[in-house]
This record gives C-alpha cells, sequence and structure tokens, in this order.
C-alpha cells in the first residue's frame, strides 16, 4: 500500500477483479492442490498478490491492472509489476501498526515451555522432529519437573505454527500431560489455520487423551494424505513430492470416528481478532486463560459413531469409576497408553467384561455393534451383581438380530434387565448419543 493511502490498511475485500473474493479463491483451487476450503483459503492468502496466476486463471487481461474493491466502497486499481520494481517501492504495511508481540508469539525454537500465570502452564510445539539441542525426552523430563513444582490446573498445548513432521516425536510429552491429566490439570490444544500434517494428527490425539481444542479451523484434514516422499523425473530431472500413504484416523482413534477428508475443527472456536493482533494481544491464550472451567469442555458429536472404546468409558463411568490399577503393560496389544478411557479398558479386561481378540488386541476405535453392547452391556451388569427382577423384564424374547452368536447368557441377562430398547434397529450401528442413553440406563439401576 502506498504510504499516502495507509488509511486502507486492515480494510477488507469485498472482491477482486469484480467477483466476490470466495469466487477468486475457488478458481485458485484449479492450480493448488488442497483437499478442505481452510487450506486453500491459506494458499489463496499467500498468492493473491501474483499478478501471473490472475491471468493464468483469465481474471485478468495480460498487462491490465487487477481492480480490488473494499467493503467500504473504494476501488483500487493494482498495476502489475516485477519483484524488483516491487522491491523499489516505499509500502506501508499492517506490519508497521502492531505495537508488540505477545509472549506467546510463534518463536524461533522447535519446541519451549514456560509459565503464564500460576495456574496455567504453556507448551509451544511448533515442528514435529526432535531438536538438535534438546532431545524430546529430555524436554519433557524439563516439563515435568516444572509441573511437580507448580500448582498448574491449566495447561496450553499450542500447534498453531506447526505444520507436521514426525508424529510420534511428541509422545513423550503426552505421557507428562497424562500423568499432570490424571492429577487433575486440563489440557487445551490450541490450532490454527497453519496446523497441518503430523501436528493435525497430534491435535487429535489431544481429544483421545480427554483434552479439548481450543482456536481456528485446522489448515489440516481429519483423514489425510501424507508420508510425503520425494522424487526425481529421469529425463528433466525436476524434482517432486508425492503422498505414499493414506492416513485414515477415524479407524484409528475414537476421538475422530465419523470424521473424513474434513478440516479439524476446534471445539471452542476463538479467531485472533484485528483489536488484539494491532495491540499485541493473543486472544485464544487470553480467552484460555480467563474461561471457567465449565466452557473447557469437548464439543458434543451426539451422531458420530459410537466406538468399542468410548462405550466401554461410558459404562465405567456408570458403574462409579471403580478404583483400577493401570500397569506397565498396557490392557491390550493395541492400547496407546494416553486415552480418556483407558482406566475402563483396564477395568474391563479385569471384570472380564472384555478380553480382546485373540491377538490380544481390542480395536477400541472399531464402530461397536449392538450385539457387542448387549454383551458388554450383560457382562457388566454381571460384574456389578445386577439381577433381573421378574416383574420388570422385557415381555418376550431376545430379538431375534441379538440371539445369533455367542455369549448369549450375556444378551439375555442384558435384556431381562430392561438395558437394551425394544423397539432399536439391531442391524444399524449406535451413535455416542445411543451409547449415553444405554450408559445412563445402567447407572439407573445401579442408583
Amino acid at each position: 500500500m502506498p504510504p499516502e493511502e495507509k488509511d486502507l490498511l486492515c480494510q477488507e475485500v469485498a472482491s477482486l477483479a469484480g467477483k466476490p473474493v470466495e469466487e477468486i479463491t475457488e478458481a485458485y483451487g484449479t492450480l493448488f492442490d488442497s483437499d478442505n476450503p481452510i487450506h486453500l483459503r491459506r494458499q489463496f492468502r499467500q498468492a493473491c498478490n501474483v499478478a501471473d496466476i490472475y491471468e493464468y486463471l483469465g481474471l485478468v487481461e495480460a498487462g491490465e491492472p487487477l481492480t480490488v474493491t473494499l467493503k467500504n466502497g473504494k476501488t483500487l486499481r493494482l498495476e502489475p509489476m516485477s519483484m524488483e520494481e516491487m522491491s523499489k517501492v516505499e509500502i506501508a504495511r499492517i506490519s508497521g501498526l502492531i505495537k508488540g508481540q505477545p509472549e506467546t508469539a510463534a518463536a524461533d525454537a522447535d519446541y519451549l515451555a514456560k509459565p503464564l500465570t500460576e495456574a496455567v502452564y504453556y507448551i509451544q510445539y511448533n515442528v514435529c522432529r526432535e531438536a538438535e539441542d534438546l532431545p524430546m525426552e529430555d524436554f519433557a523430563a524439563a516439563v515435568a519437573k516444572d509441573l511437580a513444582a507448580g500448582n498448574y490446573d491449566r495447561i496450553l498445548l499450542d500447534l498453531r505454527n506447526n505444520g507436521g513432521g514426525s508424529d510420534g516425536v511428541i509422545w513423550p510429552l503426552f505421557g507428562v500431560l497424562r500423568n499432570a491429566m490424571d492429577n487433575g490439570a486440563r489440557l487445551v490444544g490450541l490450532i490454527g489455520e497453519a496446523t497441518f500434517s503430523s501436528a493435525l494428527i497430534n491435535a487429535v490425539e489431544i481429544q483421545e487423551m480427554g483434552g479439548v481444542l481450543a482456536g481456528e479451523h485446522a489448515g489440516g484434514s481429519v483423514c489425510h494424505f501424507g508420508a510425503v516422499k520425494t522424487f526425481t523425473l529421469p529425463n528433466s530431472k525436476v524434482r517432486g513430492q508425492v503422498s505414499s500413504k493414506y492416513l485414515d484416523l477415524n479407524t484409528l482413534l475414537d476421538a475422530a470416528a465419523g470424521r473424513g477428508v474434513e478440516a479439524l475443527q476446534p471445539d471452542i472456536l476463538v479467531y485472533q481478532t484485528l483489536a488484539d493482533t494491532l495491540s499485541g494481544k493473543d486472544t485464544l491464550v487470553e480467552a484460555c486463560i480467563s474461561a471457567p472451567d465449565q466452557q473447557l469442555v469437548p464439543a458434543n458429536h451426539y451422531d458420530a459413531p459410537l466406538t468399542r472404546g468410548r462405550f466401554l468409558g461410558l459404562l465405567y463411568e456408570a458403574a462409579g469409576s471403580p478404583g483400577v490399577e493401570i500397569r506397565e503393560e498396557l490392557p491390550f496389544a493395541d492400547s496407546f497408553g494416553i486415552e480418556w478411557y483407558l482406566p475402563a479398558l483396564a477395568w474391563a479386561k479385569e471384570a472380564k467384561i472384555t478380553l480382546g481378540g485373540a491377538d490380544g488386541a481390542f480395536s477400541a476405535a472399531r464402530p461397536i455393534t449392538w450385539k457387542e453392547a448387549a454383551v458388554f452391556l450383560g457382562r457388566t451388569a454381571e460384574a456389578l451383581n445386577l439381577k433381573p427382577d421378574p416383574a420388570e423384564k422385557h415381555a418376550g424374547p431376545v430379538p431375534a438380530a441379538l440371539a445369533q452368536g455367542g455369549s448369549q447368557e450375556a444378551v439375555t441377562r442384558a435384556w431381562d434387565l430392561g438395558l437394551l430398547p425394544a423397539d432399536a434397529d439391531f442391524a444399524q450401528g449406535l451413535t455416542r448419543s445411543q451409547g449415553e442413553e444405554l450408559a445412563a440406563g445402567l447407572k439407573t439401576l445401579l442408583d
């Protein structure tokens, strides 16, 4: 922006080349690879000043100016110029209006941690890789020492500047955070448009731990292509990259159940405001510091598929969350060790509600069937010594859809206790909402 027109800085753009910004962004999608609109919008903003793209897309004639119409009605005509010409032009920038940087501004470090208040501890994780001068194991140990020395009831894990790398790097830190959560701390993951690839996976894992996500929609999709490999074309020697694996988190994590190739949404939506940017404040962090505990809760996805792990978690809570010892050996071969429902898995195995498969795995993220839900309910009732009251038994036999296969004693117990709805379509899958209703029925019997 020419210095004489610096009063136009921070004005919102309504249209470019006579077309709404949304239409121009969509046109950019023919050139920029993107699997969700959030990522495409970010790519557009990073390249919206390149005249060649407008010309190639047929939005502007070669050599002609680009018309920019602002929301306040003013129209500008921007002449195309080379990078060399641009470097010689005196320009007024929004950055010149910013009065300072917040304490949580992106740092030139792979990761860092520090207290923000006596009750809030902050961790910034900027790239999914081991820092050369600070291995993740050592960093996690330092965080554990800080948390033990303080009295923090809220931990902010900032992934807003993280574009990915290797999703497993953070696991030593997750172990520390899992321990802090078990001791009463709340974990809040911060995400934004730049949260991508492996950082996106880590964000969903925060939800798997029982933490919440706050901020703006992530640029990465829940299910996405990854494991990028490089290649060189044999004749031209042009180098390129290609994703070699489809990461279907929907089948790996309960927190991702029912989600697909879509931008990861935060549980708590908070946008960075222009006023805060100019005054050097972090809107999201300040909101997370001041928010009451009842606001820092996961969003309700009642229509999402009910997974085996989540249902056991609900039954465990309905049973009063009995004390259970989490040993070094995890309950099942495919347990991660950070799940919010991990105590439920250990309890269920100890109480013989489920022993897992022949391979020792449990498949916690797999959607549960009505037959499996009936078996888990019946075995839970048996473990809690609940016996059917003949006067309150369901009329009629167990429905045919539930009467097939093994574990009929457990199914019959659940049916006779009235824990299964008589009018359900047992051929369909269950939703989280239905799982909560089943668990509520068990709790009612216990009460």
